[in-house]
């Protein structure tokens, strides 16, 4: 389901219902919610077991990560989960941080991959296409996934 682009009016009755009734047919369901907290975010947190935060490596995005896993943590969900997303060594240098350690550290979550700031990813999302089966990107999602089934999978950062 992706996050609306607007206020959404999900109701946690309307979305225990209906995961209810497809969770038998799936490993995994993922629910997308639009940055920030409020009722969708409630809704969907209230029938989770496993909660993945994406941020990018800057401060503002890191201190809202924060907030996000605190809410979280403070809703009895312990299996938080981190992505940072559009990772850029260059601009990296410039955001506050010295190494991921210390966003991982911010945000209290276990770091399950770093995607690079790739333009590729832009292109096939936009497109609908999916990334080169030889792309560094493509592999960096497939051990998020991995990762996710609980394999031991090495960390790429690119």
């Amino acid at each position: 389901m992706p996050a609306p682009g607007k206020k959404s009016g999900v109701k946690f009755e309307n979305l225990k219902k209906l995961i209810d009734e497809i969770y038998s047919q799936y490993d995994y369901i993922i629910i997308d919610t639009a940055a920030g907290l409020g009722e969708a975010f409630n809704a969907a947190l209230a029938v989770s077991n496993m909660a993945v935060i994406v941020c990018t490596a800057d401060a503002v995005s890191v201190r809202d990560a924060r907030i996000v896993s605190d809410e979280i943590y403070y809703n009895q969900l312990k299996d938080i989960r981190l992505i940072t997303n559009k990772f850029d060594k260059n601009t990296f240098k410039h955001s506050g941080f010295s190494d991921g350690d210390q966003i991982i550290d911010a945000c209290c979550t276990q770091l399950l991959g770093v995607i690079p700031y790739d333009v590729d990813i832009q292109v096939a999302a936009m497109d609908g296409k999916q990334l080169a089966f030889d792309s560094m990107s493509k592999k960096i999602f497939s051990a998020i996934c991995d990762r996710l089934q609980g394999k031991h999978t090495q960390m790429i950062v690119r």
